[in-house]
């Protein structure tokens, strides 16, 4: 298993150029070359789901309130009422648990399902969706800065006061691709997205920076309150 653990930084450097990826070196400065390091297993997503990797993030709260909280991919995994066969992904963070049903392609991160449960772990709703929703889009006209689309699909929430599936939109933008953002794992230089809910009685907008072979390095707006700001202090991968 390869750790990169709080305040240790991981040389990453990817051939990449429309991603503009930078890893860091050990000694706290910026580096870049062609070519996967040695140990990254050559890898050139922003974002990759292999069973075992857990990222762990310090949080603090808009409202108040700092702590811990982790992402783990726990095992392959069937969506308990859509049925379809993904990876198991397990957000905790300091107000509860997200439990999701992602899958992975050349060029994208979906979810078919997705569960939002209190810290003991009891059912609070369970969320369809229908097509499935973008987590991270690594198509080649989404890795710009500057681009952005909008995703439609519909959302079955159970319990739910409307007892049908409604009707969700969502406007993504690539804000940036060479963000250099330092966090308590390190810095690096990563692209920034954001997605702003539009169809909810209050648009809420989450911001996420990804870097190259390592995953979400920073977040803001997480949770299902939209008050959570997440930073990278480790990512352990099998």
């Amino acid at each position: 298993m390869m750790t990169m653990s709080k305040g240790v930084l991981v040389a990453l450097s990817f051939a990449c150029a429309a991603a503009g990826a930078v890893g860091c070196s050990s000694s706290g400065a910026a580096t870049s070359s062609a070519g996967a390091t040695p140990g990254d297993g050559g890898a050139t997503n922003y974002l990759s789901l292999a069973v075992g990797t857990v990222w762990t993030y310090d949080i603090t709260r808009t409202s108040a309130g700092t702590g811990q909280g982790k992402i783990a991919v726990e095992a392959q995994d069937t969506a308990p009422m859509s049925g379809q066969s993904g990876v198991r992904v397990r957000t905790t963070l300091l107000d509860g648990m997200t439990l999701a049903w992602d899958q992975t392609s050349s060029s994208s991160v979906i979810r078919y399902e997705e569960q939002q449960l209190d810290l003991m772990g009891n059912l609070l709703s369970d969320k369809q969706y229908m097509p499935d929703i973008l987590v991270l889009d690594e198509s080649a006209a989404h890795l710009v800065a500057g681009a952005t689309w909008t995703e439609s699909y519909k959302q079955l929430k159970t319990p739910s006061t409307k007892g049908k599936a409604t009707k969700e939109q969502a406007v993504w933008t690539v804000e940036s691709t060479d963000d250099s953002v330092t966090v308590p794992a390190g810095t690096y230089t990563c692209i920034r997205v954001s997605r702003t809910h539009t169809t909810s009685s209050t648009s809420t907008t989450a911001v996420e920076w990804y870097a190259v072979g390592v995953g979400k390095v920073k977040a803001t707006g997480a949770g299902p309150s939209n008050d959570q700001t997440l930073e990278l202090t480790a990512v352990s991968t099998p």
